[in-house]
């Protein structure tokens, strides 16, 4: 959940001020929120020059979930030149460097969001509420003004590790000051009891282990599905649960072949229009896995798999 101070962030982009100091708790919540949340959706993650940035398949895979990282010159306009290329409406970035060795604040931030021309907000996940909160809009000024409102804000979210704060945190229950609580693993304790019920049912439903962890994986992702906006992709990640799960281990009716189509087709039709690949990516797959034949070895999946990988490149060039 996210809440907001001030009004809630629309049209206008903005520099997101890190509260605090960063860690692998805000890259990790960085990534979760950049996949259930639209304000931040359309966002990169700042991060200041590692080794690890430079090698391969490590830049690879920062480049595809918005993290942008200072070269070893920290030249800004690289950085500048990134956000305006790819249109992002929010750059988050910590001033005050990482979790183990808070600094003074770095002034890169002030100038990006300068010479970008955008306001600032505070932005940090409260860790005994456990919620993500944005702060209110502040407009660029002074460099010493700028900062001083916006640490003024810092207080009240509660961070992982108080000792390293450079200012003054509201009161609260640090028993309660956590990454997760007892309640929020139930969940997950849950799908592992699934998974295993699953397993052990994989002999009677007649599926190799490999077969298995393919519709398991699968389920996953239709459970994955359920944080979505939409009712209507919500709806069909139901529906992948139910085929790969219940009908094939459980014995349940298989869903009619059109309805599975229908669904597939509609997936890709919303993914498209909200430009969000990891609903239509997989929505092609599904279909080409039905359509003109069903897949029914593994070489034919394989066909399905490279059909919706290629056809998911043509799609992306046409919308960039």
């Amino acid at each position: 959940m996210i809440k907001y101070r001030g009004i809630r962030p629309n049209k206008e982009p903005f520099i997101a001020c890190l509260s605090h100091t960063a860690g692998w708790h805000e890259f990790l919540l960085y990534w979760l929120y950049y996949q259930f949340d639209p304000i931040v959706k359309n966002s990169c993650l700042v991060l200041s020059h590692q080794k690890i940035f430079d090698s391969q398949p490590f830049k690879w895979i920062f480049n595809k979930i918005n993290i942008v990282w200072l070269d070893k010159d920290r030249n800004i306009k690289k950085i500048i030149d990134k956000i305006q290329k790819e249109k992002y409406k929010m750059v988050l970035i910590a001033p005050g460097g990482c979790d183990n060795n808070p600094i003074p604040w770095k002034i890169d931030y002030y100038y990006v969001g300068k010479s970008l021309g955008w306001g600032f907000r505070v932005i940090g996940f409260d860790f005994e509420s456990k919620r993500l909160k944005i702060g209110p809009y502040v407009l660029p000024g002074k460099l010493l003004e700028t900062e001083s409102s916006l640490q003024k804000q810092m207080g009240d979210i509660v961070p992982l590790k108080e000792k390293n704060s450079f200012v003054p945190i509201r009161k609260h229950d640090s028993r309660r000051v956590s990454m997760i609580t007892k309640i929020s693993l139930l969940p997950l304790i849950l799908i592992i009891i699934v998974i295993v019920y699953i397993f052990c049912l994989r002999g009677n439903a007649k599926q190799s282990l490999g077969s298995t962890i393919f519709h398991v994986t699968l389920s996953l992702y239709g459970l994955y599905l359920q944080t979505n906006n939409d009712i209507a992709i919500r709806c069909i990640g139901l529906g992948i649960i139910y085929s790969h799960l219940i009908v094939i281990y459980m014995g349940f009716p298989r869903l009619p072949e059109n309805a599975s189509i229908s669904a597939a087709l509609f997936g890709i039709i919303i993914g498209i229009s909200k430009d969000e690949p990891y609903i239509y990516v997989p929505m092609l797959y599904s279909l080409l896995s039905k359509v003109p034949k069903y897949a029914k070895n593994s070489i034919e999946q394989c066909r399905a798999i490279v059909l919706a990988i290629v056809l998911s490149k043509i799609i992306y060039k046409i919308r960039t």
